[in-house]
């Protein structure tokens, strides 16, 4: 049911922010002496908690639920997985978006909060410029990047995984692919810091990460 798969989305999202929270402060406490294995390590801890995350309640229905004694219904756990996977996905978008927004909405109210307490000390009402506005706004960082490319990896993992049984979700993960890298570009554009360029030597640890999905599915 619809409410059912939206509890579950926002489930999984509200256990992603919190990890992001830990998988950070873990990574602190390790005290690596070199930024790329502090990336390793920190995409490491993102990608197994998010790989469970994301896909448990699915390995769950396809695997263990017709033993279960509820089952599946009507003994159909593919079935099952084909009415859930798309609207599971459409709300993760959706999400997205929201998450997008309220950040750029946070930056907003901090400008207004601080022009309202100038105004009422007496002052005139200031006029930003890009680099006041830019104090404002939220870091950009190995968190952040690490963040944005898993949720990317993840969505192309439900394509590997179950892509097969529900061929469905290909155009619709092309859809939140779209929607997804747009949401950061707007971010990064209207709610985060400018971004320092780094030099990349190819996607580095991401290919085992890719490779992990290939051979889950």
């Amino acid at each position: 049911k619809i409410p059912a798969i939206i509890v579950q989305a926002v489930i999984v999202q509200v256990f992603t922010q919190t990890f992001n929270i830990m998988s950070e402060a873990l990574t602190d406490a390790e005290n690596h002496k070199y930024q790329e294995n502090y990336y390793n390590s920190y995409l490491a801890k993102m990608f197994i908690f998010q790989f469970v995350n994301q896909y448990c309640a699915f390995f769950y229905i396809a695997i263990k639920q017709q033993f279960t004694n509820s089952g599946c219904v009507d003994g159909d756990c593919v079935g099952m997985i084909r009415k859930q996977l798309p609207p599971q996905l459409l709300v993760l978008a959706a999400l997205r978006v929201v998450q997008v927004y309220v950040a750029t909405l946070t930056v907003e109210v901090k400008l207004w909060l601080e022009k309202r307490a100038i105004v009422k000390a007496g002052g005139d009402p200031p006029r930003y410029c890009f680099v006041e506005k830019q104090s404002k706004c939220v870091k950009f960082r190995i968190r952040e990047q690490i963040e944005v490319m898993t949720q990317l990896c993840l969505t192309l993992g439900y394509v590997l995984i179950f892509g097969a049984i529900v061929p469905a979700i290909v155009p619709l993960c092309f859809l939140v692919f779209v929607v997804q890298l747009r949401a950061g570009a707007v971010m990064l554009s209207t709610a985060a810091n400018r971004t320092v360029p780094r030099l990349s030597m190819g996607i580095g640890i991401w290919r085992s990460v890719i490779h992990c999905l290939m051979f889950t599915g």
